[in-house]
This record gives structure tokens, C-alpha cells and sequence, in this order.
């Protein structure tokens, strides 16, 4: 990426390398003969070095990670980038000595040469460092700079012919410069693509199609297609996974960026959203906000967005609310001097050059100079890229200008800051803006306030205690942008936050105070998120007496919840055995414990619950059966029970899976829309192989092609088992009848070749 210690190690090694060759070429350089043959052999040499080392870059994450990885490396990133420049710069370097004693005609000359050539060498340097960046890398791209660059070599080289005294020599020089010329014009290395797609440390993403690239003034853009979705890096760093027509959103945080700042202050109209990116972050913005302004560092990422536009779920671009600035977001608050209700800032890499000034005490002064009196500020930034003196950092910088700073995780990889000058009551606005309007929040998994909440980390008096004495994060000395984890530490997981901040949790704080149905739609949600850990610290927080007149221990039904949600049937059968033997009429017990015996009632039919069952529990048992006798008229006679099973309680799950394959056992067009309208109300919180399967069937049975596609994509990514294929077999049939000619021919393939 575009780091300090990217430019660090080109700069070393630019350095290094003309100082040993100029060192070198000197001693070479006594007579102007000499040192003519000399320039013209270190142009042929520039020429042939950068052609190999152009050659080689697509081999360089790979011998980087040989090398070392982990915190080492970033070490040996620079020890492979090193080793590709160093024979380069070397000739380069003795080019300086040899054009010095070209010009030199006698010993009073000396001064005068040096400066002639010194003065036109610094020229070129400006002149060449500003025509690449603005005009010679965004109009012909890596390929066509190579060959301009490579043909100025090679045009010096002849031109050295002239200089030349000897017959001799400048017939080798001729002939040397001509062959080299055939060859490395007729070698042509195609562009560093895995490069282009490769991390700071190495690691290769998972390859696919590219469909777009392009060099921009500030990165290089690249877009592949998965054939699911599209990915789009930026300077072979990720910067989006993008989903295609007939994809589903799922808890990543990028789609909350667009909407919690709403969530938080429903009233609001207007946002500034800082880095386009893929547009992901554009994608849910509820409809109450009526203006979205929005900040792009590199026109190559607009473009890139533009060229997948068609086949994109949503292509935020075309929304009219939308409109696009290329600017340097500093630049751009400094000179517009409007205020908004939300500004939203997502740069990628906190490391890198045009991110890592978006993290500073500055920044958040000016974003805060241009929010409304109660407007809000959510900055985004990965989990990976931080570790806790970073994150105790960020949030002290946040409140040495916002005197409200609250934390959010809605999904496993990334964190939201939310920092305001006005206090947060997130419960209270979060039941504001789902009852004002709920239609917005249905793609995010946002049913009830409770699947909001569990995003919900810190309050700002937690905030303010975790930050206390942090360093400050300031344009002088960034930290962030110095030593963000996986580059000079290791990364920090989940689980290691999860401990750090266990004793200010916000939902550890106001866990006793909410009802056993908040409490179990609060740990189905976090499990969702990727966060059973936190989970299970929920769960096991019980100690004894409940509040509010709440009496015996509840441990057993919030940890069998826990365990039901995860798929551990034996431990949640203990765990809720043991809320019975205290309490043996809880109804919630003893629906979890009907649910965590599904395969005892298929297996023995004529097996009866110790205890009296509700509806629902009799509907889940009869509809377990009904699915297994394949009696689909009994399975649909208690339908409308099952529908009583609402998101975030213990039996929706299962209760909407039996509902979906009561619509799919006869499909007509509505039941096939019905039930893939409640799959995808389950894989929005989310992924379930099984239910991926309904989706596909019903969306194959509805005429939905690109919704089938994709679900049936998305499970051979993840089927790599060639007994797990031939059991999708009637999935694959139904989704490959739906399909045209170009996309059947391709599951075929698919199918034949992991068979």
C-alpha cells in the first residue's frame, strides 16, 4: 500500500542504489570514450533491469511471504521490493558519472559540467515525477509506461552511439542497443494483476475475473469478478466486496455505514459520505435522508463503479439524492463550508497515503466545524488494523473534540465510532426510526431494537473510561499511520476485544434490567454478528436473584439459548434441562428444550415432552414429523402457528425453515415468492447453507434467475466436498432450468469439475 514505510523503502532503495552506482561508474569514468560506451551500456542495463523487475512483480507477495510473515512482514515486503530495485537503480546511479565526464572537456570544466548536468538531472526528476503521476500511468497504465520508458532508454542508448570514438564501439553500441531492442519490445510482460490484488503482507485474495483496471493520479484500481460478487482493491489492497444482481446484504459493516448515523438521529436530512469506495456503504441509506454528498479521492474508483453498474444489486449512483466530488476530503470541508446532519468517513487503510490523515485530531475538528449543532460523526475502521493502545487511542481523539463518543460492532471485521456533540439514547431513537419507517431496515437484519442494539459496544461514559490517558492521534505524530497492527504487531481478534472491553460493556451494564425475550433476541443477534463470545459472557453473567421481582437462577435458559443459537443441541438440552429443574414452568425452557430435541421427535414418533407444550412447541414437533413422512397438507395445517415464531426468538429459525418447505413442496409463483422472501429474512442475519438452498430452489421456481444463480454460487464457493456436491444434485437440477444457455454451461463445467 501506500505507506510510510512503502515510500521509506523505495526512497532507501533509489538512494542506495545510485550512490553505489555513481561510486562504481566513477571509477570507470577517466576519459570520455570510456565513459560514453559506459552511459550507453547503463542505459541498455536500466532497460533490461526494469523489464525483469516488471516481469517479476507478480511474483513478489509470494517470495515476501516465503520469506517471513506475521510481524516480520513488513521486513521482508521491503527486503523483495529492495532486492526488485536495487539492480535498477544501480545503472541508474552511474549514469551521473558518465554524463558528468561526457561533458567535461578538460579539468577547468569539471565545475560547470556538474552543475549542467546536475541541474538537467533535477529537472527530469521534476518533470518525470509529475508527468507519470498526472498524465503517463492514467493514459497508458503500467504496460504503456513501461514501453514509453523502455523506449527512452533504449533512444539514449543510441544516442550515446554519437559520442562515441571508436568504430568499434559504436557498432557494438548499435548492435547491442537494436537486439535488445527486438527482444524486450517482443518480451512482453502482461500487467502485475495478482500485484494489483495482493495485500501489504503477501496474502493473495481469492482470484477471479478482472473486468476492470485502471492507474489512477493518487492509486491503481482493480475490479474482479466472482462470479457472486465483484471485488474492488485499490493499490492491491481490498477495498469492497460489491454483491451482483440477485445478492443478498449480510451483517458486514459496510452497510451500516449509511445507515446508523439514522438510526441514531432519525430527524436527519442530510450526509457527507467521505470515500466512495465500492459504494457498499451507499446502498441502505434510508429514505429519510433527502441529500448525500460525496468525497472521492481517485476518479478511477468512480469509474470502476460505473463499468459494474448493470450488474450490481444496487448501483448507488443512480440514486438521485447522490452526487459525486473528486477531492481530497480536507481540501474539500476547508473550502465548502456547509453543514450537514451526518458526515460519514470510511477511509480503507488507516496506513495508507490519502487514508491515514483522516484519523487525526485535525480531521475530526474540521468534520465537527461542519455538522449541525446535533449532527453525528461515524468513523469507520477495520478490527485488523487495530490493536488496544490504537483503539484506546482513536477514541481519545475522538473525545478530545466530540464530547460523546459511542463504539458499535455490527459485524465481526469492522468498528464504528459515532462521537456527537449532543448525547446518544440509541434504544430510544433506534424504536423511533424502525417504527417511522420500518421498510428501510429489513436488508440490514434490523427487525426489533434488540438486533440494533447488539451492535452496541460502548456508551460514552465507557468510551471515556477505556480512553483514559491514551495518547492523542494528531497530524505530528500519527499513529496510526506508523504502526497499524499486521504491519509492525499482530492483529487483534474478536475475542481479545471482546475481553478487553467485558468490564464496560454497555449490554453487560443494562443486562439484568431487560426482559428474558429482550435478552434472547439480544444473544440470537450477537451470534448472528459473529459474536458468540460476547454471547456467552451474557449469558453466563447471571449469578443468582433477577431484578424486577424475577426469582431462581436464569443461567440455564440464556446459556441453552446461547448454545441452541450456535448449533450445539447437547449442551443446550443441558443448559435448559437445568432451567426446568428450578423453574420447571418456564415456557421459554421449555420451547428451547423442544428445540434442542428436534431429531429425537423425527426419530421416535410416538415420543411425547414431559411437560405441557404450547402451540408453538406442538407446531414445531408436528411440523418436524410432517417434514419427515413427507405429509405436506399436515405441515401446512399449522403454518399460521409457526408464523407466531417473530425475529430475534428462540423457535424463528427453525419455524421459518419448516414454513419455507411447506411453500415449496407444490410451488406455485406466490408460494415460491413467499418462501423466498422468508429465506432471505433468515440469511440476512446470517449465512445458512441450508437456507441458501431453499433460496435457490425458490427463486429457481419463481423465475428469479439471478437470485437462484447466486445462491447456487454462493454454496459451490463453499461445497468442497465431492460427496457434500452430489447431494446438492436436485438443488442444482431445479436452479439449471431457470438458466440461459451461457450460465448452464458454466454450472456444468462447475459440477464436472469438482466431481
Amino acid at each position: 500500500g501506500g505507506s510510510v514505510q512503502a515510500f521509506a523503502t523505495m526512497l532507501a532503495a533509489f538512494l542506495f542504489g545510485i550512490a553505489f552506482g555513481s561510486a562504481c561508474a566513477a571509477r570507470v569514468a577517466t576519459t570520455a570514450s570510456r565513459a560514453a560506451t559506459g552511459f550507453a551500456v547503463a542505459q541498455l542495463a536500466v532497460a533490461l533491469m526494469a523489464s525483469f523487475a516488471f516481469a517479476s512483480a507478480d511474483r513478489l507477495s509470494d517470495w515476501a511471504a516465503w520469506i517471513g510473515a506475521g510481524p516480520q512482514a513488513a521486513w521482508s515486503s521491503a527486503a523483495v521490493a529492495s532486492a526488485a530495485l536495487l539492480p535498477m537503480t544501480f545503472w541508474i546511479g552511474t549514469t551521473f558519472p558518465f554524463a558528468i565526464r561526457i561533458f567535461t572537456r578538460s579539468a577547468s570544466e569539471v565545475s560547470r559540467a556538474t552543475a549542467r548536468v546536475y541541474a538537467w538531472n533535477t529537472l527530469g526528476a521534476i518533470v518525470g515525477a509529475l508527468a507519470a503521476g498526472y498524465w503517463i500511468l492514467p493514459a497508458l497504465g503500467f504496460e504503456g509506461a513501461h514501453r514509453l520508458i523502455l523506449g527512452i532508454n533504449l533512444l539514449l542508448a543510441l544516442g550515446a552511439v554519437f559520442l562515441q570514438e571508436k568504430k568499434r564501439a559504436r557498432v557494438w553500441t548499435a548492435g547491442m542497443t537494436l537486439v535488445l531492442s527486438i527482444v524486450l519490445f517482443a518480451w512482453s510482460p502482461g500487467p502485475p494483476l495478482r500485484l494489483l490484488d495482493s495485500g501489504p503482507l503477501g496474502q493473495v485474495s481469492e482470484s477471479g475475473e478482472a473486468i476492470f483496471r485502471a492507474v489512477g493520479r493518487s492509486a491503481s484500481v482493480l475490479v474482479e469478478d466472482h462470479q457472486t460478487h465483484f471485488t474492488l482493491s485499490s493499490n492491491g489492497l481490498p477495498e469492497a466486496g460489491i454483491r451482483k444482481s440477485g445478492g443478498l446484504p449480510t451483517t458486514k459493516t459496510a452497510f451500516w455505514l449509511g445507515a446508523l448515523p439514522s438510526l441514531l438521529r432519525p430527524q436527519a436530512e442530510s450526509m457527507l459520505m467521505i470515500g466512495l469506495g465500492g459504494g457498499v456503504g451507499l446502498e441502505l441509506v434510508p429514505k429519510t435522508i433527502e441529500r448525500i454528498d460525496v468525497i472521492e479521492l481517485e476518479s478511477e474508483v468512480v469509474e470502476a463503479n460505473r463499468r459494474i453498474a448493470a450488474e450490481r444489486a444496487v448501483d448507488p449512483l443512480r440514486d438521485p439524492r447522490v452526487q459525486i466530488y473528486l477531492a481530497d476530503a480536507r481540501g474539500r470541508l476547508r473550502l465548502d463550508t456547509r453543514r450537514f446532519d451526518t458526515i460519514v468517513s470510511q477511509p480503507s487503510h488507516p496506513w495508507t497515503a490519502g487514508a491515514s490523515h483522516l484519523y487525526t485530531k485535525e480531521f475530526f475538528e474540521l468534520v465537527h466545524s461542519r455538522l449541525e449543532s446535533d449532527g453525528v460523526f461515524v468513523q469507520w475502521v477495520g478490527l485488523a488494523f487495530l490493536d488496544e493502545p490504537l483503539l484506546q487511542s482513536m477514541l481519545a481523539t475522538l473525545l478530545e473534540v466530540f464530547p460523546y463518543v459511542e463504539l458499535y460492532q455490527p459485524g465481526a471485521g469492522g468498528l464504528l465510532f459515532a462521537a456527537s456533540a449532543k448525547a446518544f439514547d440509541p434504544e430510544v431513537s433506534a424504536a423511533r426510526a424502525l417504527e417511522s419507517d420500518p421498510s428501510s431496515w429489513g436488508d440490514l437484519g434490523i427487525e426489533r431494537v434488540e438486533d440494533f442494539l447488539s451492535a452496541w459496544t460502548l456508551d460514552s461514559r465507557g468510551a471515556t473510561e477505556y480512553a483514559l490517558g491514551a495518547v492523542i492521534n494528531t497530524d505530528d505524530h500519527n499513529r496510526l499511520a506508523t504502526r497499524a497492527p499486521g504491519r509492525s504487531t499482530r492483529d487483534w481478534s474478536l475475542d481479545e476485544l471482546v475481553a478487553a472491553l467485558r468490564p464496560i460493556d454497555i449490554l453487560l451494564a443494562d443486562w439484568n434490567r431487560r426482559q428474558p425475550a429482550q435478552r434472547i433476541a439480544l444473544l440470537r443477534s450477537l451470534v448472528d454478528r459473529g459474536q458468540p463470545e460476547r454471547a456467552r459472557m451474557l449469558a453466563e453473567s447471571q449469578s443468582g436473584g433477577e431484578s424486577g421481582g424475577e426469582s431462581g437462577e436464569m443461567r440455564g435458559l440464556f446459556s441453552g439459548a446461547v448454545w441452541l443459537f450456535i448449533g450445539d443441541a447437547p449442551r443446550a438440552t443441558a443448559d435448559f434441562s437445568r432451567r426446568l429443574e428450578i423453574e420447571p414452568s418456564d415456557q421459554l425452557a421449555r420451547l428451547g428444550w423442544i428445540l434442542s430435541q428436534r431429531n429425537q421427535w423425527i426419530k421416535d414418533l410416538e415420543r411425547r415432552p414431559q411437560f405441557e407444550v404450547d402451540p408453538l412447541g406442538e407446531a414445531l414437533i408436528d411440523g418436524w414429523r410432517s417434514v419427515a413422512v413427507r405429509d405436506w397438507d399436515r405441515l401446512r395445517a399449522v403454518d399460521s402457528v409457526l408464523a407466531e415464531a417473530r425475529p430475534g426468538s428462540l423457535a424463528f429459525e427453525a419455524a421459518s425453515r419448516l414454513r419455507i418447505r411447506a411453500r415449496l413442496a407444490k410451488p406455485d409463483l406466490n408460494s415460491a415468492n413467499e418462501a423466498g422472501v422468508l429465506a432471505e429474512q433468515i440469511l440476512r442475519r446470517h449465512p445458512d447453507r441450508y437456507v441458501e438452498r431453499l433460496r435457490a430452489r425458490a427463486a429457481a421456481a419463481a423465475g428469479e434467475v439471478d437470485r437462484a444463480w447466486n445462491s447456487i454460487q454462493h454454496i459451490l464457493r463453499i461445497t468442497q466436498d465431492p460427496n457434500a456436491l452430489r447431494a446438492l444434485a436436485s438443488d442444482i437440477r431445479a436452479v439449471e432450468r431457470v438458466l440461459g444457455p451461457e450460465r448452464r454451461a458454466l454450472l456444468q463445467e462447475q459440477t464436472a469439475t469438482r466431481e
